[in-house]
This record gives structure tokens, sequence and C-alpha cells, in this order.
């Protein structure tokens, strides 16, 4: 058997301000210099931290982001139609701070909401019952950037080039 095995080091050493740290071994020998280059696993320890952080996310329902963002959104509806309503939503997405969400706006019941006398009341034949919303998380809360509701064109399309939001947040395009 040979006299290293089972011999591990108990730290790593670094070369910091041109002195090498010395770390012991688990037999007890005495230090033996390990070399592992510093910025290599500084580069790879970036790398990892800013792919895990920039893949998009759906919040869960319970998250604080998520209930922050919805009553970012509220606000403004409720304002619109004069009542308090909930959310179905079909798509809600973030990374870093930004957010998007595609819901349809229900009565505190859960019903569909009755447009008349309000500012929607024409526009109901007319257009799709939609609510896209485009966020921005600046300066401790979430703010409306963009938003759409009641229209008969996929506006948010263009969002991610103009707006410069990530593209990774918004529904993916199917073409039939």
């Amino acid at each position: 058997m040979d006299e290293k095995e089972g011999c591990f080091p108990q730290g790593i050493l670094l070369r910091l301000h041109g002195r090498d740290m010395l770390e012991r071994c688990s037999c007890g020998r005495g230090p033996e210099k390990i070399r592992i280059p510093a910025m290599r696993f500084i580069f790879c320890f970036l790398v990892l931290v800013s792919v895990l952080e920039a893949a998009p996310v759906v919040p869960a329902k319970e998250s604080r982001a998520f209930r922050e963002i919805m009553a970012a959104i509220a606000d403004p509806v409720e304002d619109a139609v004069h009542q308090k309503v909930k959310f179905r939503i079909n798509h809600i997405m973030m990374e870093k701070d930004w957010a998007f969400v595609d819901a349809l706006p229900l009565t505190a019941e859960g019903k569909r909401i009755d447009y008349a006398g309000t500012m929607f009341e024409e526009w109901i034949e007319e257009a799709d019952e939609v609510l896209w919303v485009l966020l921005r998380y600046k300066r401790g809360r979430w703010y409306i950037v963009e938003k759409e509701f009641f229209t008969t064109e996929a506006t948010w399309i263009d969002w991610p080039q103009y707006f410069r939001a990530p593209s990774g947040i918004f529904p993916k395009r199917k073409f039939n």
C-alpha cells in the first residue's frame, strides 16, 4: 500500500500577495502544497453563479415576488373596471429584475367581468379580452413598463427588443 494512499488535504493552497498558504495532510505528516490556480476557480464559480441567476423562473404562488407582481398589476386593472379582481394566469415568468404576465382578470368570485359602465364596454365586441403586462423591479418595488388590455394583436412580440427585456420571460411563439 502506498504511503500517500488515504492522505487527504485539509484545504487548498492559494497564492495570495506572493505567499503560499500551506495546508496539512489528514494523516498529520506535515504541510503539503496543493496548487489550484485561483483565477480558474474564481472564473468557474462566477460563470456558474451567472448561469444560475440568468435563467428565467416562474415565481411560486406563495412567494413574495409573485404577490408583489400581482399587486402591481391589480391596482390599475381594479381602477379601470371599478371592482376588486383576481386573475387566471396563463403565463408568468421573471428573470433578474424583469417580469412578464399574461392573465385574464376575473371578479373577486372568479367569474368573468361585466365591463358595462367601464372604458372597455365598447371594446368587448372588437377585441380579445387579454391582459399582458411587462414589469421591472426598481427601487424596491415592481413598476409596470407596458401593459395591453383588450387588443386584437400580440403587441408583446416586440417588447423584448423595444424595452431590452430578456426574451426568456415571454411566451414561446407557436406557428401553425
